[in-house]
């Protein structure tokens, strides 16, 4: 019985140590959760458009943003705007995401249904943007401007088209030519080739459109889908004149391509920033996108890529050999007209569908 009764203490004994040695394993781990818990909490997502721009954001905004402030920030690339993965995350509350870098038009899309109010027109960095580039639900980051350029070696003197009515003068430049596969931007530029001013551009005339594409269709070598194809393009030398975005332009002359921009004409809109509805995050991508807007930041961060920036004193801080190639410096931005995204929010599936059956059509 003595030896039972021993054996049981010595059990209890056990236990107690076990009890006492968990209780002060949990106790010492304490800290270092309470702390990931934390740093979980100061942290968000965001949605970048890849390439350049995502290299760009990390360099010159998202690593000093979190030395800053000590919000660590995750970046997640995509292709086009996915609008849907936008509403899906909202409708469900299931947020994959804080915000996103978005188009003015895909803003508009999405509305206040699916965007947070962002609520820092205070701010004297976001008060200085241009106030007909911002909406209460979005602050631009960077604009980027539709034009077109040409080969150097190819095209020479008097054989260089200096408007968009030159460009589809097929005749008097005769050249391998390549424009968009959609009607957004294609439009823009046969509606100016066929002499409609800027000022009078939208609401855009599809039929009118259609018909001045019908003067050069069978004389496009090809018609391009994505920026990083339209680079290539003209980096190969496969065509000779291009329609395409300034910045693809200017990787394909960083590579080494002899090409130059028109930018007479051309045509611009934005992409920024929009916090996705009911974001339980929305103050932490408040503070993001001010710290974004500041003009030293924006005007480092648009270098790498070659986009706009919108803040007007960025220019203060980009070395003067840059400046030019970029569509927001003064004498480009001048010649450049505003893409009237509400127009192409309410239009855009129609037209697109017009373009698509003009194109198959022989």
């Amino acid at each position: 019985m003595k030896k039972q009764g021993y054996g049981s203490t010595d059990v209890k004994v056990q236990m107690s140590r076990r009890t006492l040695l968990k209780s002060a394993a949990i106790a010492a781990a304490a800290p270092l959760l309470a702390g990931r818990a934390h740093a979980s909490e100061r942290r968000i997502v965001i949605r970048t458009s890849g390439g350049d721009l995502t290299q760009s954001y990390e360099e010159h905004v998202v690593r000093p943003f979190t030395e800053k402030t000590g919000i660590q920030v995750t970046q997640i690339t995509s292709g086009p705007t996915p609008l849907n993965m936008i509403k899906g995350m909202v409708d469900t509350k299931s947020y994959s995401w804080d915000m996103a870098e978005i188009s003015l038009l895909s803003s508009l899309a999405l509305s206040d249904q699916y965007l947070e109010p962002l609520n820092i027109d205070n701010d004297p960095d976001i008060a200085a943007v241009p106030a007909h580039m911002r909406t209460a639900l979005y602050i631009p980051m960077y604009l980027y401007a539709s034009v077109f350029a040409y080969r150097e070696d190819r095209l020479k003197g008097d054989g260089i088209p200096k408007n968009w009515a030159e460009f589809y003068d097929i005749k008097k430049f005769p050249a391998r030519r390549s424009l968009r596969r959609a009607a957004l931007d294609t439009f823009e530029s046969a509606l100016l080739a066929d002499g409609v001013s800027g000022d009078a551009l939208y609401p855009l005339d599809g039929d009118r459109a259609l018909k001045k594409l019908d003067t050069v269709k069978n004389d496009i070598a090809i018609w391009w889908e994505t920026g990083s194809q339209s680079t290539h393009l003209l980096a190969s030398g496969e065509v000779d004149l291009i329609a395409t975005w300034s910045q693809r332009v200017n990787t394909a002359i960083k590579g080494g391509t002899p090409a130059k921009i028109v930018w007479k004409d051309g045509y611009y809109a934005t992409a920024g920033w929009g916090i996705l509805k009911g974001a339980p995050k929305a103050d932490m991508c408040r503070e993001f996108i001010k710290f974004a807007t500041n003009p030293e930041r924006q005007a480092a961060f648009a270098v790498k890529p070659s986009v706009g920036p919108v803040h007007p004193k960025a220019f203060d801080y980009i070395p003067k050999e840059i400046m030019a190639s970029l569509p927001t410096y003064p004498e480009n931005f001048q010649q450049l007209i505003p893409v009237d995204a509400a127009f192409w929010g309410k239009n855009r599936s129609a037209l697109e569908a017009k373009f698509d059956a003009w194109l198959l059509s022989k």
